[in-house]
């Protein structure tokens, strides 16, 4: 295709064309994919635009964050489908049982997330008050736990990425951890469980900007057939530490309109970035410290090199995977 002399309208129009006969793949991003990018956009483009992932465990600290979201999400399911509370604690221990990580906990350098302190934990998470005043929603017949969605950012347009030569687009996907329903004031609020070792003092200033739940608005609108100028969210924080090991804490946030602007105008700024950066082929490196969590960075080895064909086949030596998708529930066009 011959694209000299062309205005950048005039280019976007024949990329739409071509659109209708060319494949168009997506690149999605999402909360921790926005983390991702704004600390090191060359990983960004490793992970999400070649869309490779090196092979590598997801942590034990992660998988323990996993656990107790399915024991959590599976008390909260047999609480709304009409359980006793001592019934649905049963099931919430057994799905943690599922998914705890025996082989990896006697790994560990210290017993801060040993089973016994993370079922001690769960058990302070389904013995919290608030259940006695929250439930679950339905929808489409389906419990509102791990409510999987994907809004395709069709403000952003369809370009090519350079290096690869592929028509894509941008997208940005995620999971609500639960959608709740107040019994008496009948307000909606999405409802989000974070593990972390934080000082409880820091917990404030790790939350009050987050953008995760923010984005949740537009599909909480979607599902609810709403203009919402304003909504509720909660964490519901479990922190793991050596002299309280099993502390949890419900942190609300009442998000007004200009909160939520403030989003969406951060958001499409940091598309539009991840867009220009992939037409022009060069996404910059993050400026050292290229670890975390005492790892170096995964594609710290490939990262000197531009060359495509060089960077792919890297990718395949070391059995690097590509993204895997899911089914969403709400689907939107912003």
């Amino acid at each position: 295709m011959e694209l000299a002399g062309l205005t950048w309208d005039k280019v976007e129009a024949v990329l739409q064309d071509e659109a209708q006969i060319e494949p168009i793949r997506t690149i999605y991003t999402s909360h921790s994919i926005d983390n991702t990018f704004e600390s090191c956009a060359r990983k960004f483009e490793f992970l999400n635009v070649f869309d490779r992932r090196p092979p590598r465990d997801s942590g034990y600290a992660a998988q323990i964050g996993t656990a107790l979201h399915e024991g959590w999400q599976a008390f909260m399911v047999r609480l709304a489908e009409g359980d006793s509370k001592e019934a649905a604690e049963r099931e919430g221990y057994v799905a943690l049982m599922i998914h705890f990580p025996w082989g990896d906990e006697s790994k560990q350098k210290t017993a801060v997330r040993s089973f016994e302190n993370t079922a001690s934990m769960l058990q302070e998470m389904m013995r919290r008050d608030e259940w006695n005043h929250w439930e679950l929603i339905k929808i489409d017949g389906k419990w509102a736990v791990e409510v999987p969605f994907t809004i395709f950012h069709t403000s952003i347009g369809v370009f090519r990425i350079k290096a690869t030569g592929e028509l894509c687009q941008l997208a940005t996907q995620g999971k609500i951890d639960a959608i709740l329903r107040h019994k008496v004031l009948g307000r909606i609020a999405c409802w989000d469980a974070k593990t972390t070792t934080l000082d409880e003092n820091l917990v404030r200033s790790e939350y009050t900007w987050s953008g995760q739940q923010v984005g949740y608005g537009q599909v909480l609108q979607a599902l609810l057939g709403e203009s919402l100028l304003e909504f509720d969210i909660y964490y519901l924080v479990c922190r793991f530490a050596a002299n309280d090991p099993a502390h949890v804490q419900v942190v609300p946030f009442d998000k007004a309109e200009e909160n939520i602007d403030d989003y969406w105008f951060d958001k499409i700024d940091r598309l539009k970035r991840m867009r220009h950066y992939a037409e022009t082929g060069r996404f910059p490196r993050r400026n050292g410290g290229c670890n975390s969590y005492n790892h170096e960075c995964s594609c710290f080895s490939i990262c000197p090199s531009r060359d495509t064909e060089l960077i792919l086949a890297w990718f395949q030596s070391i059995g690097a995977e590509e993204q895997k998708g899911y089914e969403a529930w709400v689907t939107l066009e912003l």
